[in-house]
């Protein structure tokens, strides 16, 4: 009876089983850019190894984590992953002439916070099945947020940055016009997904937008993804400038709703 029962618990499975968590393989490394910050960190096989980072928006709201590995070619793709408890979509696709898929999976700062809180952190969703360590998490952040206020005020986002704003940056075409049915993504359309995504452009002083940032994610990758591809394809603006008629760098906030019916 007891052997039976042994053989039972082996076929199961038993916790003592449970692969330990990957482990980072060296420092994280912070990258400060001109529209973004970035915490990366390799995972796994350091031969070929499982790079994981995230990337805060502008205002700190929502973190977009970021997997990159060596893999095959696929379309960009939406589908169900879950971080820890935290249930959302990825998307996944392999950008041109690089032998390594990405996948972008936008969360919430609450939530994130609240996951790198735990000693580890589940990521789970089609072709993303594992488990790493959080160490380092707290300090990446840390960093990011320190980061992203000199952002912010290098774009002139800031409370100091918004005062010294005389004129705003001005599209010079509606954003409602930069989109028609025929750009809804065909996944959306046929799951059924409605959703609204906030973003923030960032507008240089010659006009151009440099970088779309998601503020607020719909919940369904394809749409909050194609929402910047259409600014950033289409999008036209005029730069702010300063109460002395400057030219100077600048933020604009749009929420985009996309309903199938």
């Amino acid at each position: 009876m007891l052997n039976a029962f042994v053989m039972l618990a082996a076929m199961a499975g038993s916790p003592l089983e449970t692969k330990p968590p990957l482990a980072p393989l060296g420092k994280w490394r912070v990258d400060w850019g001109d529209t973004n910050c970035l915490a990366m960190q390799n995972y796994g096989d350091a031969s070929a190894p499982t790079t994981f980072g995230f990337k805060p928006s502008l205002n700190g709201d929502v973190i977009r984590v970021i997997i990159t590995r060596k893999g095959p070619y696929q379309d960009a793709a939406h589908f169900p992953v879950a971080l820890g408890d935290v249930k959302t979509t990825a998307l996944g696709f392999r950008p041109t002439k690089t032998d390594r898929e990405m996948f972008w999976i936008n969360i919430p700062r609450a939530d994130f916070d609240r996951l790198a809180a735990l000693p580890t952190l589940a990521i789970k969703g089609r072709r993303l099945d594992f488990v790493l360590s959080t160490t380092g998490f707290a300090a990446a952040i840390r960093a990011l947020d320190t980061c992203n206020e000199n952002l912010r005020a290098h774009w002139n986002a800031d409370e100091a940055g918004v005062q010294r704003i005389g004129t705003m940056a001005t599209p010079l075409r509606a954003p409602a016009r930069l989109v028609s049915s025929a750009d809804y993504p065909d996944q959306a359309i046929f799951e059924g997904r409605d959703g609204t995504t906030g973003v923030s452009l960032l507008i240089d002083e010659k006009g151009a937008l440099k970088d779309c940032v998601v503020e607020q994610a719909s919940g369904v990758a394809t749409l909050d993804a194609q929402t910047c591809i259409l600014f950033q394809t289409r999008g036209k603006f005029s730069a702010a400038k300063d109460k002395e008629g400057k030219a100077i760098k600048s933020r604009l906030t749009y929420r985009f709703r996309w309903k199938t019916g």
